[in-house]
């Protein structure tokens, strides 16, 4: 991930709003959930690896990776200590 960079006197001069958040609001989890139940969202696609328990500490090295996984999907039945392929 690279470092972001954001210089105010450029949002100043041309009468910028910038807004920023680190979590969701509790309501758009439901309106995110309904889109993945009628199919407008295709969940599935955003995964795209999965792990077994044994593998969990493996998958979140990889996720440090932004360009080797998106999401990791943690089943536990599946054996190994490494990401299997989304089927």
């Amino acid at each position: 991930m690279t470092e972001d960079v954001f210089t105010p006197v450029v949002g100043l001069y041309k009468d910028s709003t910038v807004t920023v958040c680190m979590t969701y609001p509790p309501e758009e989890f439901g309106g995110t959930l309904d889109r993945i139940a009628d199919g407008t969202i295709d969940a599935a696609a955003l995964v795209t690896g999965q792990v077994g328990l044994g593998g969990v500490s493996a998958a979140l090295d990889t996720l440090r990776q932004p360009d080797d996984h998106v999401k990791v999907l943690v089943r536990p039945g599946l054996p190994g200590a490494g990401p299997h392929p989304v089927p």
